[in-house]
């Protein structure tokens, strides 16, 4: 049997930091919250800098919806703002590889992510 899909209506939000304004020249290790920063719904996430970090590789970690742990790794933008490919629906960490450029912000996505989640399933035997 296949994953079961559940398609989202993803509604308009007011966006959510999840790092704010990390300071220039420093390396972003950072570990969001025990919990980590739980979204209302999976959404990709935006990494927005002042400075170019076009040599940098951004490396966020979570939970998508169903709970199940999904990563990424992204080049950071050149004074602008780059977005993943995958759906966090919690973020527990931010990673630099390197020093920072500039002024770097990851925050939600307030209006575009995935609408389907995929479910844990047991079947019983």
């Amino acid at each position: 049997m296949g994953p079961v899909v559940v398609v989202y209506s993803l509604a308009p939000a007011v966006t959510t930091n999840v790092v704010n304004a990390a300071t220039a020249g420093t390396t972003i290790q950072t570990l969001v919250t025990s919990t980590g920063v739980v979204l209302d719904n999976q959404r990709r996430l935006l990494i927005t800098a002042t400075g170019n970090e076009s040599g940098n590789t951004f490396t966020i970690t979570g939970l998508n919806q169903a709970g199940f742990t999904v990563s990424e790794a992204i080049l950071g933008p050149n004074a602008s703002t780059v977005a993943t490919n995958v759906d966090f629906k919690t973020v527990l960490s931010v990673k630099s590889s390197a020093v920072t450029a500039g002024i770097l912000q990851a925050s939600r996505v307030s209006i575009t992510g995935s609408r389907q989640g995929f479910m844990r399933v047991r079947h019983a035997r």
